[in-house]
């Protein structure tokens, strides 16, 4: 069986992969609601060849940034799903507007699923894989940390995802890696 935290760094790879692959030189990644650090620190290690400057961590509400200086790249992780929906489409409007043709924007968000049928399948197993072979939590707060991200979080179907994308001005859209009701979608302007 593989675990919940295999998929997260398997997808994280991929993510950082892709980034290395396509950023633009000499512009400057943006991490938007980082918890962690991890992607960065990943993909410091995989552009180690390139030129990386400071990283600054701002503690601001993604609604209200406006200005980002040369930016070549923005990660969003587990972030547009956290801001209420009525912001999400501006948000991605002014990442896309302040990106160069050729800009990239990595959106990994927890989905639900265009049938609903599947919605509560796949979440139980996602819980499920946390809980035996990923997280370290115990079975109740993996229940617990469900429960608060259900109270937080609104998730969007992967279509949706990719539509607010299209909207905001990207011209190529692809889902890069989809795990039960998470997925990781990859933008360039």
């Amino acid at each position: 069986m593989v675990s919940s935290e295999s998929y997260y760094n398997f997808s994280q790879a991929l993510v950082v992969d892709f980034i290395r692959r396509n950023l633009i030189s000499n512009t400057n990644i943006y991490d938007l609601r980082c918890g962690t650090g991890e992607t960065i620190d990943l993909l410091r290690k995989s552009l180690k060849e390139r030129d990386i400057g400071i990283f600054t961590f701002l503690n601001e509400d993604l609604s209200r940034l406006k200005e980002f200086e040369n930016p070549g790249c923005f990660i969003l992780n587990l972030a547009l799903q956290s801001i209420r929906p009525v912001n999400r489409q501006d948000v991605l409007n002014n990442i896309c507007r302040q990106l160069p043709a050729g800009g990239i924007c990595i959106l990994s968000e927890e989905i639900i699923d265009h049938f609903w049928q599947f919605n509560k399948s796949y979440t139980d197993m996602h819980y499920d894989l946390e809980y035996e072979y990923g997280n370290n939590l115990s079975e109740e707060d993996t229940i617990s940390e469900h429960v608060t991200s259900k109270d937080v979080s609104i998730p969007y179907t992967e279509r949706e995802n990719r539509q607010m994308l299209e909207k905001a001005g990207f011209n190529a859209v692809s889902t890069v890696f989809k795990c039960l009701n998470f997925a990781s979608i990859a933008a360039i302007k």
